[in-house]
């Protein structure tokens, strides 16, 4: 009898422990990696949440930026990580690219990172420099089709999501353009106002002031609707030719992350977009805050792992 009640003395301690842990929990900043540079769509909207979310619950939800090798240096960094729930990685949907584009990841795809949530989503801009003679996007496939490699295309890297999403483009309209890699997305877009490359396929925020400055003439977006921060820009299918397709935002956890703490960045995640505040600040960047569970993000990445590895291999991308 006396040992029954020792067991069960014990292990209410050890559930109030647990208790008390997780009502403090976090207790000290909560890193949210970017695996890519400042300035970039991911690093903004991750801003605005991690801002809002440190605002809601008087905790430091921080943005630390690492960005290198499509994302992988990022990546790596947290799968390799300690699972103690002060560290995530604010990925994109570059991430089910990555097994496609290298053979030899430094760390199991499969199972070092698990989704956490998805929390935007925002559709791609098809932009020209505004000096081009190119104004429409039926005029774009037609002159890529006379002139097979004259005309550049630019990205953010090799291997990076922008890279990929433009040659899904080129293989759907059967066209070829040659790749001019920038170290970011906001160097390819220099690029494309200087008229080094000929078109920019690349998200509405990254691209949008410089739409609306004039610098960039905006031939399509890459929704089924249009974007309401560029309500002038026609939709691929209203400019002649179908092309429906976005880039999620979301972030992942270290494989064997608690179920606390996951559970617990969900539903500040959840609080965040449901403000007033996040979703015109989303608005404003063209982008739309989408509420996801863990198990729909995982679903997600299994499909773009599937359809990403064929435009890859059709395409012979090789990451650098």
């Amino acid at each position: 009898m006396i040992t029954i009640l020792r067991s069960c003395i014990a292990a209410s301690v050890a559930l109030m422990i647990s208790c008390v842990a997780y009502a403090q929990y976090p207790d000290r900043p909560v890193r949210l990696v970017m695996p890519w540079a400042v300035g970039g769509t991911g690093d903004i909207l991750i801003r605005i949440l991690a801002n809002k979310m440190s605002q809601d619950t008087g905790k430091s939800f921080i943005v630390e930026n690492k960005p290198g090798a499509a994302g992988r240096i990022g990546y790596q960094m947290v799968a390799t990580t300690t699972p103690d729930g002060y560290t995530f990685v604010a990925g994109d949907g570059g991430y089910p690219m990555l097994p496609a584009l290298s053979k030899s990841l430094p760390w199991n795809f499969d199972t070092a990172l698990v989704p956490v949530t998805v929390y935007a989503d925002t559709p791609y801009v098809i932009v020209v420099p505004s000096t081009s003679s190119i104004k429409t996007l039926r005029g774009l496939i037609a002159a890529a089709k006379q002139d097979p490699g004259k005309l550049h295309f630019g990205s953010s890297g090799t291997g990076g999501a922008t890279h990929i999403a433009s040659e899904l483009f080129l293989q759907t309209a059967g066209v070829s353009m040659t790749h001019v890699p920038y170290k970011g997305n906001g160097d390819a877009v220099v690029g494309a106002i200087t008229g080094v490359i000929d078109m920019l396929l690349t998200s509405v925020p990254t691209a949008m002031g410089q739409v609306r400055s004039g610098k960039l003439t905006a031939l399509a977006v890459t929704s089924k609707t249009r974007v309401p921060a560029l309500k002038d820009v026609p939709t691929a299918a209203e400019a002649g030719f179908e092309f429906d397709l976005s880039n999620w935002y979301g972030i992942l956890a270290p494989a064997g992350t608690s179920t606390q703490h996951v559970d617990y960045l969900v539903q500040r995640v959840r609080e965040a977009l449901q403000s007033a505040q996040v979703k015109e600040a989303f608005a404003a960047q063209g982008a739309e805050p989408v509420i996801m569970s863990t198990a729909e993000h995982g679903r997600i990445i299994r499909n773009d792992v599937e359809r990403w590895a064929k435009t890859i291999q059709a395409a012979g991308i090789k990451s650098e």
